[in-house]
């Protein structure tokens, strides 16, 4: 039987498609209603208004928004908003955003007729920092910078139809009551990427929100619905199905992402759990269910004693010292109990005095001389922003823990939904975990599997634990990620994982967007690349003896091992369908060449291929990959390299006397191919050969040639006739023309 390099290519090709469609099969296999079932907002990143005390541009004059603060460093009419100098410490400090862009090639955007576009744009983007966000959750600055980019997409769109453009700067322009939905849609409909639809569509959504509260003046309002949110909803999917989940995340992504994660577990943990076991009755309203009494003034004032980086109480100071309804109720009461109370002019009964307002109830304690403020700390600070802070915080720490357990152990969302409280532990030889797994595909589900972790997973299952331990105890289930914030005590769901790990990324910055799936990708790519001293992320993640320990067993875990497969398969398509093709025609040479040429004539393979069989040809190649054929390489002579170095190996190739330097690939300076074992000599290498005899030739004719180089020139030149014998070129009319080679050997 004989194939060329395209029928193998194709072969190879085949066989990749048939184990993605095995690994899609598990992805799909997996129960997921959650876009039918779950509150928008879990994944849409909506939220009804934010109980935050915002600024109202409605009610201010548009010609005093220059002066409003939007950064410590900034002011609504600077052209670079900067928060350098703002937002949580574990997360990057260096955000901005810059108002002095094209729209188009040769259109700025700061230009005199834009001003009102301009202050449009920057009113939506206003409302999408931290601070101001009332229809959205943004947790970080990041996510405002990323919001100010689609602000220029937004800008473009109003541009091209001649929106908020006062092209005679005389303060007369068209509005949003001059498009139409259909206006809003057809430009959607143009947009390139899922990506560029989902940003467009929100944001439009979010405008209208504002507009809906009445939180822009009626110039800036868009008064109709453009997209509903089952719209949002769909393209949220199809943008989440347009991810690449087989593709492994990129290192300067996975760097960025575990870097945040390890400093939230190993530096912040402690921080945030302590908030969230304050404030979490007040963040779920679960407390009277689990019979506890929940008193803001004595949470805060511990919040006040706990120094934190986390946290800054003057952040949460109220200036016009609103207070919950319990604070109100506590202050009336301890006016009653004031000794002059009865004979003051302000003598009422309680039922007057609870009526009264409460601006005039704080005029009559600061007669008595009650100092508002000591009396309950649920004066002086703003409580609804403490219980915003409290729960980003905890959102940041179980999408840390999420991202580490996937990453170390290749769970599917399934698994991850399903992992339950208590099943790790510390073992003589480290630590272990116990999980069920699904693989839909062949019926295993609800098997268990008892793997290898490192520490850095024992610290995020832990900290899991002691986060959802309150939801676990009033939802009554042992699920370790049963929802803390949100849906509380109860399993989360598996789109939301996908809408939580979104705008994971977008919170970190991130340009990637990743999908869950694409952890067991990376891990894959973990196990081939076996060389702690290139990758510095693997050594935060594992110590030496735990990644030989968890690859042995995650990699045995089902879907994995065609993990492996299809990861080999895309990094060595091309080097993979030569030594294909040179197996299939007998032209293949070298140790390593002949055992796989073996391989191919003999056994069960033999019979079907001398009958020109493909499928046999794939089962090889399945074989070949079960056995643990590793990355391929382009040795010297045009040889492929089938030896994978592993972390505890250096090159064979390597002198005795060199210094052990740990690599992924053979040394090609110090490469000696002829009789090397893990060689495979191909067609790509007859040239080579012989013109290696042809100089070899000349050095050991030369007058000047020592004994030393002419006994080496004669085995070098034995070698390449032999090697090329394999190949099946020395023969006959070749033979002739290497004779005087062939006397001397």
């Amino acid at each position: 039987m004989t194939i060329t390099g395209r029928q193998a290519g194709a072969v190879l090709e085949k066989l990749a498609d048939q184990y993605r469609a095995e690994l899609r099969d598990e992805e799909l296999g997996e129960p997921d209603t959650s876009y039918s079932r779950e509150p928008f907002d879990q994944f849409l990143g909506e939220t009804e208004p934010a109980p935050l005390s915002v600024v109202n541009l409605a009610a201010i004059p548009v010609h005093d928004w220059g002066d409003l603060r939007v950064s410590k460093l900034s002011k609504f009419a600077d052209v670079r908003w900067d928060w350098r100098q703002e937002g949580s410490p574990i997360y990057k400090d260096d955000t901005f955003h810059n108002w002095n862009v094209n729209l188009e090639k040769d259109l700025p955007l700061l230009v005199d007729e834009h001003a009102p576009l301009v202050t449009l744009l920057r009113a939506l983007l206003f409302y999408c920092t931290p601070q101001n966000a009332v229809f959205l959750k943004v947790r970080s600055f990041n996510s405002t910078a990323g919001a100010g980019e689609v602000m220029t997409m937004l800008g473009r769109f109003l541009i091209y139809h001649g929106i908020y453009v006062d092209k005679h700067c005389v303060g007369n322009f068209k509005t949003a009551v001059d498009l139409t939905p259909e206006t809003f849609h057809a430009y959607f409909e143009g947009l390139k990427s899922v990506g560029e639809k989902i940003r467009f569509m929100r944001h439009v959504r979010h405008w209208w929100q504002l507009s809906q509260a009445k939180l822009l003046p009626a110039e800036f309002q868009l008064g109709y619905e453009v997209f509903d949110r089952e719209e949002i909803a769909k393209v949220y999917k199809e943008c989440d199905d347009s991810k690449t989940p087989y593709q492994p995340i990129s290192l300067e992504t996975l760097s960025s992402m575990v870097s945040h994660c390890l400093k939230v577990i190993e530096d912040y943990a402690e921080d945030i759990l302590f908030a969230y076991d304050l404030f979490w009755p007040a963040l779920t309203g679960a407390g009277k269910k689990a019979g506890v009494k929940f008193d803001w003034h004595t949470a805060l004032l511990q919040l006040e004693q706990r120094k934190s980086s986390l946290w800054d109480m003057e952040e949460f100071l109220d200036p016009h010292h609103h207070m919950p309804w319990r604070a109100a109720k506590n202050l009336r009461q301890e006016i009653m109990r004031h000794p002059g109370w009865k004979e003051s002019p302000f003598h009422r009964t309680p039922t007057a005095l609870y009526r009264t307002p409460l601006e005039t109830v704080k005029y009559i304690a600061s007669e008595f001389g009650i100092d508002v403020k000591k009396s309950n700390r649920a004066i002086l600070y703003d409580v609804k922003k403490v219980r915003i802070a409290v729960m980003n915080m905890t959102t940041m720490m179980r999408d840390a823990c999420t991202v580490i357990i996937f990453l170390v152990t290749g769970m599917r969302r399934s698994e991850l939904a399903n992992l339950e409280a208590g099943k790790y532990r510390q073992t003589p030889g480290g630590h272990r975990l116990r999980f069920k797994v699904f693989k839909f595909s062949d019926g295993s589900q609800g098997d268990e599997q008892d793997i290898p972790i490192p520490l850095v997973a024992f610290k995020a299952l832990c900290c899991m634990e002691r986060l959802s331990a309150h939801a676990r105890r009033v939802g009554e289930t042992n699920y370790l990620f049963a929802g803390a914030t949100l849906i509380f005590g109860k399993q989360i769901s598996l789109g939301s994982i996908n809408g939580f790990l979104t705008r994971f990324c977008e919170d970190l910055g991130l340009e990637e967007l990743i999908h869950p799936h694409q952890f067991r990708k990376t891990l894959a790519m973990f196990f081939i690349y076996q060389d702690t001293a290139s990758l510095p992320l693997i050594k935060r993640l594992f110590s030496h003896k735990s990644l030989k320990m968890s690859l042995a067993y995650v990699t045995k875990l089902p879907g994995m091992a065609q993990e492996v497969k299809l990861a080999l398969l895309e990094q060595n398509m091309e080097l993979m369908s030569e030594l294909l093709e040179a197996a299939a025609n007998g032209t293949i040479g070298g140790s390593a060449g002949l055992r796989i040429k073996e391989q191919v004539r003999s056994g069960k393979y033999a019979a079907v291929l001398n009958d020109d069989g493909w499928e046999t040809l794939e089962q090889y190649v399945d074989s070949m990959l079960e056995e643990g054929v590793m990355l391929l390489h382009r040795a010297s002579m045009g040889v492929i390299c089938t030896k994978t170095l592993s972390v505890d190996e250096t090159a064979p190739c390597d002198p005795p006397y060199a210094p052990k330097i740990k690599r992924l690939h053979p040394n090609v300076q110090n490469c000696d191919p002829l009789e090397c074992k893990w060689a495979v000599f191909t067609e790509n290498s007859v040239s080579k050969l012989q013109n290696n005899i042809k100089a070899h030739q000349i050095w050991r004719d030369h007058p000047y040639a020592s004994d030393r180089q002419k006994r080496f020139s004669e085995k070098t030149i034995s070698s390449c006739l032999a090697r090329l014998r394999e190949l099946g070129v020395v023969d006959g009319s070749d033979q002739a023309a290497f004779s005087t080679v062939e006397r001397t050997a």
